[in-house]
C-alpha cells in the first residue's frame, strides 16, 4: 500500500497523469506519490483516482500513466 517513508525501507516517489472524462468534458491532473517497496500499480492507481474523482461522478479513465519520478 502506499504510504510515506519507513525507517526500515526505502521508499520510491512516483509522478502520475491521469485525465478523466465526465458529462462530455475533460480534466487532467498530475502529481506525485510515495509507495513503499512492495506496492502495486494498482494500489496507487487506486489511491490517485480517488483522490482526484472526488466531486467527479461518474467519470471514466481515460488515460493513466505512472513512472518514477527519479531521472537518475
Amino acid at each position: 500500500m502506499p504510504s510515506t517513508t519507513a525507517p526500515d525501507t526505502e521508499a520510491i516517489a512516483y509522478h502520475w497523469l491521469i485525465t478523466l472524462e465526465s458529462h462530455r468534458r475533460s480534466a487532467t491532473h498530475s502529481g506525485t506519490i510515495t509507495a513503499q517497496p512492495g506496492a502495486s500499480r494498482r494500489d496507487l492507481f487506486d489511491v490517485i483516482l480517488a483522490r482526484v474523482s472526488r466531486n467527479r461522478g461518474d467519470a471514466t479513465v481515460v488515460f493513466f500513466a505512472l513512472e518514477p519520478d527519479r531521472l537518475s
